[in-house]
Order: structure tokens, then C-alpha cells, then sequence
């Protein structure tokens, strides 16, 4: 324990306020809020209702959530929930003394102007590339008025707007070096950015045995004796999968015993494209040497399960399934593009390759398949590399040292 953590611990008792979009058991920040909970934290979240959580308040472990309307999915949704979920933050303002917002492109004004009003400390995490610019809201959009000359003239002029009031926020987490960039770009004071990427259990995503990994195929009922090759993520356009496919159509006919595992499901998320892969794989005789899982909630068995991890991604704010991968020991074949910059080493902890290029990663999977002792060093190096740096105990170690400077800046209850 670091001298500034412990004097977090005997001088302030955290009362913290999370307010994101959506919250689950797979979601990293319910990692995270767990960790500052058993550390005695009291932690109070509110997000938004959903098909899967309809329910109004759940508790899980000792963190408290609060579920405001709608009770719905798809992006206009978090649009949807910002008043509900101010109306929430005042009504709670006794619970807390300092506002997380995570994905603070559309919930960052309401935490923000909630702070400011009721006395609070701030802290705005960016989830992804550009929220501060609104570029990435162009990058989702389809909708043609979206891109009209004065639809982007207003949209611009709202977001010096908008802007203006977050940067009145007393922290900011930046889980990339990207992502530090764009702060500093868009006028962020340099003391108030903190760089913070996702953690992990390193103990829930770990190596295991030989046989063990015989026994754990088995279980999955997947190929006992080929080298499977693996995807995890959600089954969306700008994840690169086309371009994977497009790889494997090479990498399946050159090699007899390989398979390819792709973890994930795409029909319920904006962008969704897995109806449009499985019909690729289909349509060219690759049924045999790829498997879809569907939505998976033990990605660690899968990983763990596999011998090589690949991620075409073409836009990235970090990666969090690259991290889970290297600390299962795999070696990575990943688009060195955003965030994953900041996690693969390349040559040692994996190989990073231009993005939308099929012919980049045929060649990247073809160099390591064909190599065992470099996967295994890759994957041994990978491993030490997500315990040194992307620990869930790290990073729980930077958000008490984020939460403890706004704490004293703001001169917060203690």
C-alpha cells in the first residue's frame, strides 16, 4: 500500500456516486467499484434500466445500484436517461460527495452540472476515442442529415458549449495515452488529467495446463488437438472481423489443424454484423474450422481454452480482451491502432499489424502459428506484462490516488 493510499484510508471515507450507461457483471467498472468497496469505500451507481435489468435497485456484493428509465437498449438511450438520471443525482445528494461518470459524451454535462450545483467533486472517464471532439458520434452515424454542412455547424457550435462545462470537471481519467492527447487537445489542464487504462483479475484470467486445457476443450466442446486461434468482442463493423475472415479463408486452406473461436455476439448492438459473418463463413466452406459462440459470460474459460489471440480492430480505445488475453498467456495479433498501442509490446508481447488489412494478418497469424516457441514466449512475456501493469490492484491504486486529489482540492467531508 502506497503512504497515499493509507492516508486515504485513515483520513476519508470515500462516498462515491458512479454514473454510466449501463452496469453488469461483465462490465470492468463493476470490477472496480467492487475492489474500492471492499477496501471500504461506499459506492453508490446509478445507470440505466435495460431488457437484461429492469429492476429499479439491485445490490451486488456491498455496491448499491440505482436503475433510472428508459427501460430500453440502442444509442438513443443514453440520450434518453440523461434527465432521469439527474434527477436521480439530486435526490441521492446526501449518498455521495464525488461524481465518476464514465462515457461522459452524453452523461458528462449531467454529472458535471450536478457537481456543480450540489458542491461535488467530478471525475469524467472517457470510455472511447473523441468523446471530447463528438467525432465519434459522426463515426457511428449513418443518418444523412448528420452530415450535412449545417447540421455540423450547429453540432460544432453546441459542442463549445458543452465543452466549456466539462472542462469545469476536477479530474480526468484517460484510459489511453490517445485518449490523453485528445484531453490536452481540447484545452484540459495537464494537472487535471490522470492516465488510468482498465484492470483486470489476474487471478480469473491466468495460464493453465497442458491438460488442463485438453479437459477445459472437452467441457466447450471444442477441437481437443488443433491450435484455435481467438476472437473476443462484440460482433460489430469496426471491430475488423471482415478483414479477419478474409485471413482465415488463407490461414484454414495453408493449415490443416488450426480453428478459429469467435466469442461474442453482435445481433443486439448497433453495427451488428454477426448474421453477415456466419453467412460469409458459410458461403465459403469455412463452417468446419470456425465456431461462434454467442454471448459468453466465462470468456476467461475461452481464452484459456485457446493457444493465439487476435483483434482487427480499426478503431480501439484500449482493448480490454487483449489484456484478459495476455494474462492467460497468449501471444496477441492486434491492429496497432488507439489504445492497444499502449498494451502490446510488439515483437515480444505480440505483433501489431495495419488495420483493415487481411493480408497484414494473414501474415501475423502464419508467423505465429508456425512458430511454438515464439507463441510461447510471447505468451510468457504477455503474461508478466498484464500483472506489472494492468492489475486490477494497480489500477484500483490510481483511482484512490485520482478520488484522494479532488478530495483535498475540493476540501470534501472526511
Amino acid at each position: 500500500m502506497t503512504s497515499m493510499e493509507k492516508d486515504f484510508t485513515d483520513v476519508h471515507k470515500l462516498r462515491l456516486c458512479l454514473l454510466i450507461p449501463l452496469f453488469y457483471t461483465a462490465n470492468n467498472h463493476h470490477l472496480q467499484t467492487q475492489r474500492l468497496a471492499d477496501r471500504g469505500a461506499n459506492v453508490l451507481v446509478v445507470a440505466r434500466k435495460s431488457p437484461s435489468h429492469p429492476q429499479r435497485s439491485e445490490a451486488y456484493g456491498t455496491v448499491n445500484i440505482t436503475r433510472v428509465a428508459p427501460c430500453m437498449s440502442g444509442r438513443i438511450a443514453n440520450y434518453a436517461m440523461m434527465l432521469p438520471a439527474f434527477v436521480e443525482l439530486l435526490r441521492r445528494r446526501h449518498s455521495y460527495d464525488l461524481i465518476w461518470v464514465v462515457k461522459f459524451s452524453t452523461l458528462g454535462i449531467v454529472g458535471t452540472l450536478a457537481a456543480r450545483i450540489l458542491g461535488k467533486g467530478c471525475v469524467l472517464e472517457a470510455e472511447c476515442n473523441d468523446e471530447m471532439s463528438g467525432e465519434h458520434f459522426f463515426h457511428l452515424n449513418e443518418w444523412r442529415l448528420c452530415h450535412t454542412r449545417l447540421f455540423r455547424s450547429i453540432f460544432n457550435a453546441g459542442m463549445v458549449v458543452r465543452n466549456w462545462l466539462l472542462r469545469q470537471a476536477d479530474c480526468f481519467m484517460a484510459i489511453s495515452r490517445e485518449i490523453e492527447r485528445e484531453f490536452l487537445d481540447s484545452g484540459v489542464p495537464k494537472d487535471r488529467i490522470c492516465y488510468k487504462p482498465c484492470g483486470i483479475d489476474t487471478d480469473r484470467f491466468a495460464p493453465i495446463s497442458g491438460k488442463q486445457k485438453q479437459l477445459l476443450r472437452q467441457k466447450l466442446s471444442l477441437p481437443t488437438n488443433d491450435l484455435i486461434v481467438c476472437y473476443c468482442g462484440r460482433l460489430v463493423h469496426n471491430k475488423g472481423l471482415e478483414c479477419l475472415l478474409q485471413a482465415w479463408k488463407d490461414i484454414s486452406h495453408e493449415h490443416g489443424d488450426v480453428h478459429l473461436l469467435i466469442v461474442g455476439s453482435g445481433n443486439n448492438w448497433f453495427g451488428g454484423i454477426e448474421d453477415a459473418l456466419k453467412a460469409f463463413v458459410k458461403s465459403e466452406g469455412l463452417t468446419t474450422t470456425t465456431t461462434f459462440t454467442g454471448y459468453a459470460d466465462n470468456v476467461e474459460e475461452y481464452l484459456s481454452a485457446s493457444d493465439i489471440f487476435v483483434y482487427p480492430s480499426e478503431n480501439e480505445a484500449l482493448g480490454v480482451a487483449i489484456i484478459e488475453a495476455m494474462a492467460c498467456g497468449l501471444p496477441v495479433v492486434a491492429s496497432g491502432v488507439g489504445g492497444i498501442r499502449d498494451l502490446v509490446v510488439p515483437g515480444e508481447t505480440g505483433i501489431l499489424t495495419e488495420p483493415r488489412r487481411a493480408d497484414h494478418i494473414t501474415e501475423a497469424l502464419r508467423s505465429v502459428i508456425v512458430n511454438p516457441d515464439r507463441r510461447r514466449e510471447m505468451g510468457v512475456k504477455g503474461r508478466h506484462h498484464a500483472k506489472a501493469y494492468f492489475s486490477i490492484d494497480r489500477i484500483n491504486s490510481l483511482n484512490v490516488q485520482a478520488f484522494t486529489a479532488v478530495y483535498r482540492s475540493k476540501a470534501l467531508p472526511s
